[in-house]
């Protein structure tokens, strides 16, 4: 039986890694490495078993994706063709969803410290905005009156989540690298506590250019416990019922966020520690009879929408990145340095969570492992580190290597360190293979530098 590491992703009769039914070493002589493949069949594939986790307990379901995973506008095109909207961050995501076919009410505007560009073209496209706080409530009411329009809402609201005080999670952007998800949740930037998004919302619903549709929160990403969900689910339940108390108002829609956590068997994420990940149904699951539960205790009079906004899960997966390898050092027959042409760069999560990514030999996928080497880029960093201590095949030059999961937060947040410039992407369907975002040149890098006049002229002096 062939290996497979995900549902379009598997080890051919030829024993190279192939994605969908094109061969990774054929992809890698055809477009060069690096090199992001990304899979449009697991794409959809995601994209359905997670619409389709809630939308069987719970009719009223939309899926918005966040564009800040996988930013490339034709993976966006994938996702609006099988229904998604879109969670955005700033001018250029919104018009990344808006560009590839999302229709403007499935689009929502986040951010903690929005631009008057982004609210004003926000307002103009009839895009949802998530509003952090009760200013930015003002200015969307001031700029809708100024355009003659009436700006959709939702309020970013901030739980205590007190429950899960003692609850931690590892996340090596803090120190120490554990967190306690109730401190988390009350001191992150975003949103506002209940008791100012009471008030945003009374003001809101005198506002003559403002339609409050509902609520908006997001719990942790790569949340892994389906108890936080829980506990999540029901303090914004909560809050929904003293708003009904205090308001005689309930939300059409409650956006509640995303953060669905990621795992595979050979290990993924901060240190390699997700290994497994409950199905989504198990999240969906414990989400939908939570708001049930609410809806009845509450009296509630109709069931609200509700929203999620998957970043990493609906496209982790369905993307890798190909690697040629160059020299292969040795020290004194205690350590083996693997070289090759990706880079941290292209993963950069590596080096700012800790996370591991899995790698698998494309061309030597079905043969045994042999050797235990560092896997590392050409940057000039000791951190450029894609894989330390990992038990490979054999390795000699122009082998290629593919890094696994790279589909969400890779090429997105890639950079050209070292000036060196970010690869080219191809989406493949089938026997078919597409560029969707060319190799970058180094004088695509420089090409928004100038140096003065006045610096040549001390040339000529």
């Amino acid at each position: 039986m062939l290996k497979a590491y995900s549902e379009f992703i598997t080890v051919n009769k030829n024993g190279h890694l192939e994605v969908e039914d094109c061969d990774c070493v054929e992809l890698a002589r055809r477009y060069g490495t690096p090199l992001y493949v990304i899979s449009e069949s697991q794409l959809r594939y995601n994209y359905q078993g997670f619409y389709g986790a809630f939308a069987k307990r719970y009719p009223r379901i939309l899926v918005a994706c966040g564009v800040k995973a996988n930013n490339n506008i034709a993976v966006r095109k994938v996702l609006a063709q099988e229904g998604s909207g879109a969670d955005c961050f700033g001018l250029g995501e919104m018009y990344i969803a808006l560009v590839a076919g999302t229709p403007p009410e499935r689009v929502f505007l986040n951010g903690s410290n929005k631009s008057d560009e982004e609210l004003e073209a926000a307002i103009r496209a009839g895009v949802t905005i998530n509003v952090d706080n009760p200013e930015e409530l003002e200015m969307v009411n001031c700029m809708a009156a100024r355009a003659d329009r009436t700006a959709r809402v939702l309020l970013r609201i901030k739980l205590s989540l007190l429950p899960l005080e003692e609850q931690y999670v590892t996340d090596y952007r803090y120190r120490p690298p554990q967190i306690s998800i109730g401190k988390w949740a009350r001191e992150h930037k975003f949103g506002m506590d209940l008791k100012t998004s009471a008030m945003a919302a009374r003001r809101a619903l005198d506002m003559k250019h403002v339609r409050l549709a509902g609520l908006h929160y997001h719990l942790k990403s790569q949340t892994t416990c389906t108890d936080l969900y829980q506990a999540m689910t029901a303090e914004v339940m909560d809050f929904v019922g003293c708003l009904k108390q205090e308001l005689k108002w309930e939300p059409e829609e409650l956006d509640l966020g995303g953060g669905f956590g990621f795992g595979r068997l050979e290990g993924f994420g901060p240190g390699g520690q997700d290994k497994y990940m409950p199905p989504i149904d198990e999240f969906a699951e414990v989400i939908v009879r939570t708001v049930r539960q609410k809806l009845t205790e509450y009296s509630l009079s109709c069931e609200p929408r509700l929203i999620f906004e998957p970043g990493r899960w609906p496209v982790n997966n369905a993307g890798l990145l190909l690697s040629t390898v160059g020299v292969v050092k040795e020290w004194l027959g205690a350590k083996k340095w693997v070289h090759v042409d990706a880079s941290t760069n292209h993963i950069m999560r590596v080096q700012t969570a800790n996370y591991y990514y899995h790698i698998v030999v494309v061309n030597k996928a079905d043969q045994e492992m042999t050797e235990v080497v560092d896997v590392v880029g050409p940057l000039c960093s000791a951190a450029d580190i894609l894989g330390a201590n990992r038990k490979l095949p054999k390795l000699e030059r122009g082998d290629i290597i593919a890094v696994l999961d790279t589909g969400g937060y890779a090429e997105s947040v890639s950079c050209t360190y070292n000036t060196q410039p970010r690869p080219a992407t191809v989406l493949v369907c089938g026997d078919r293979s597409d560029i969707i975002a060319g190799r970058e040149t180094i004088l695509d890098i420089i090409d928004r530098q100038t140096i003065p006049p006045r610096l040549f002229a001390l040339d000529a002096a």
